[in-house]
């Protein structure tokens, strides 16, 4: 009924995540990298149930990208697959005490579990994230050329992720940023190849659709694209700007030269997720036309 997950599962599995968690791509493709990149620190494992038809699947891992003693874990099983679940979460409960971590968190999609279920295995609700979606045959993006040439006039240049040779100082600028972003999370602990290995070298990840805004040869701002040609889709992987560089539209120049780049390559829509607390780049968003799509709730579960 439940199995670690081989490399003939994927596409199973990417079906049912797909439809659990829209709020992302889930290509076949990133799966495989997902797993592929995955640091053996992290102690991961995925899943897949199948009961009478019905197929379920579950991850679990440290939290390898943050500096606590955290794991993520999810379970995605369709409504009234009970059987599938529960299997799944006696797999990952065992996991995660074998991998010595104190806190676990999950994300869900509201109106897409049964929260009493989660209450009952002890999580208690966080943060909510609000996910959005542009679509971008419509978006306005008339302001992308005023605002290029005015960032030009001040000394900084938008290109592709493709053109720039200093993938650490977007690293660095990576860090930053994601450091930065409201949610009380702790701070990053990845190495500069583990986030390599994991963002740059990700097929669904693209290098021409991803914007680098740079100032004297130095990344200071970004946003990144991921994309699922197949689908038409796209999702913002990471939007900031460097501390010294904000308050001057930039990551809103970036953006938009990635909604510009979609449009004209046959991504219809894109979906981004910000922390309500986020107030700035939910309003970086609403400015670029993105609408509400979802709400996601972080639960969060302390070991004992």
């Amino acid at each position: 009924m439940i199995r670690p997950l081989v490399e003939a599962d994927v596409p199973a599995f990417a079906a049912v995540f797909r439809q659990q968690r829209p709020d992302q791509l889930w290509t076949e493709r990133g799966i495989k990298h997902w797993i592929d990149s995955t640091p053996p620190r992290a102690g991961a494992r995925w899943w897949l149930a199948e009961v009478d038809g019905v197929r379920a699947g579950a991850i679990a891992m440290r939290r390898w990208w943050r500096t606590d003693a955290s794991a993520y874990v999810f379970v995605a099983a369709p409504a009234g697959a009970d059987d599938c679940a529960a299997a799944l979460w006696e797999a990952v409960d065992a996991h995660v005490e074998s991998i010595g971590v104190d806190k676990l968190i999950t994300h869900m999609l509201v109106g897409h579990t049964d929260e009493d279920a989660l209450r009952l295995r002890g999580f208690v609700p966080e943060r909510l994230d609000r996910v959005s979606v542009v679509d971008t045959r419509t978006a306005d993006i008339s302001e992308l050329t005023p605002r290029l040439e005015s960032a030009r006039a001040a000394g900084y240049e938008l290109v592709q992720l493709a053109e720039v040779d200093d993938l650490r100082g977007v690293f660095d600028l990576d860090m930053e940023v994601m450091d930065d972003m409201p949610g009380g999370e702790a701070a990053h602990g990845m190495s500069f190849e583990e986030w390599s290995h994991d963002l740059t070298d990700n097929p669904d990840l693209s290098h021409e659709g991803s914007s680098i805004v740079v100032h004297e040869g130095k990344p200071v701002a970004l946003a990144l694209l991921a994309v699922d040609e197949l689908a038409r889709r796209g999702r913002n992987e990471e939007t900031g700007t460097a501390r010294a560089h904000r308050r001057r539209g930039l990551a809103t120049l970036a953006k938009l030269a990635t909604t510009a780049w979609a449009r004209d390559n046959g991504i219809d829509e894109i979906v981004t997720d910000n922390a309500e607390a986020n107030a700035g780049m939910l309003a970086i968003n609403e400015q670029l036309g993105y609408r509400p799509l979802l709400a996601r709730q972080r639960w969060a579960k302390e070991l004992t």
